[in-house]
C-alpha cells in the first residue's frame, strides 16, 4: 500500500506544473453599511489578488484533457481617500478547481471550491471603528479561460471567474455577501 501511494505521488509530481495568477475582482455588499455606516467604499467580493500553485494532469488525452489546480494566494482591496484615513479589506484564498482542457481549441472551463482564511478589515484615522476580523468563509468558483503560445513557447491565459461565497464580520455580527466577477491573466510555469 504504502509503494502505491509514493508511486502514485511520484506520478503526480512528475505530470504536473505550475502557475501564477493575477486578477481583478469587483462585487458583493458594501462593507461600510455592514461595520456600523462608515464612509469607505470597500465591498466584500472587489479587490485585486495573485495565487501561485499546482496544475495536476488528471486525464492526458487529446484533445480533450483534465486538470485538477490547487492554489493559494493574497486578495486585497484598499480604501484611503483621505491621509489619515484608511480601510483595508484582506483575505487569503485556497482553492482547488477542476478544470476541462480543451486542447485543439485552446480554452479551458472549470469548477471547484475555495476557502478565504485570515480575513480581516484593518481601519484606522475617521473609519477606526471598522476594524474586525472575519470568519473564515468556504465558496465555490467558476472559470472560463483562453489559452495562447507565445512566440518563446510560453503558456498563458486571460479568463472570467465567478466566486460565491458569504463572509461574517465577527465584530458586527453580520454575513455580506462576497460573490464577485473576476477578470484574471495566467502564466503556466512548467
Amino acid at each position: 500500500m504504502y509503494k502505491l501511494a509514493l508511486l502514485l505521488l511520484t506520478n503526480a509530481a512528475l505530470a504536473s506544473s505550475g502557475f501564477l495568477t493575477f486578477g481583478y475582482g469587483d462585487g458583493g455588499d458594501s462593507l461600510s453599511s455592514a461595520s456600523g455606516g462608515q464612509n469607505y467604499r470597500t465591498h466584500a467580493g472587489s479587490g485585486l489578488f495573485f495565487m501561485l500553485g499546482k496544475i495536476i494532469t488528471v486525464s492526458p488525452t487529446v484533445p480533450h484533457h483534465f486538470e485538477a489546480q490547487l492554489g493559494i494566494g493574497y486578495l486585497f482591496q484598499n480604501d484611503a481617500r483621505e491621509q489619515d484615513s484608511s480601510v483595508s479589506w484582506s483575505r487569503v484564498p485556497i482553492e482547488a478547481i477542476y478544470f476541462y482542457k480543451n486542447t485543439i481549441e485552446n480554452f479551458r472551463l472549470g469548477w471547484g471550491s475555495t476557502c478565504h482564511i485570515n480575513s480581516s478589515i484593518n481601519a484606522k484615522g475617521t473609519n477606526a471603528s471598522a476594524s474586525t476580523s472575519v470568519e473564515n468563509a468556504w465558496g465555490f468558483v467558476l472559470a472560463a479561460e483562453k489559452l495562447w503560445v507565445t512566440e518563446t513557447n510560453e503558456m498563458m491565459s486571460i479568463g472570467l471567474r465567478h466566486t460565491s461565497m458569504n463572509y461574517r464580520l465577527t465584530a458586527f455580527d453580520k454575513v455580506v455577501n462576497g460573490d464577485n466577477l473576476s477578470v484574471t491573466f495566467t502564466g503556466f510555469l512548467f
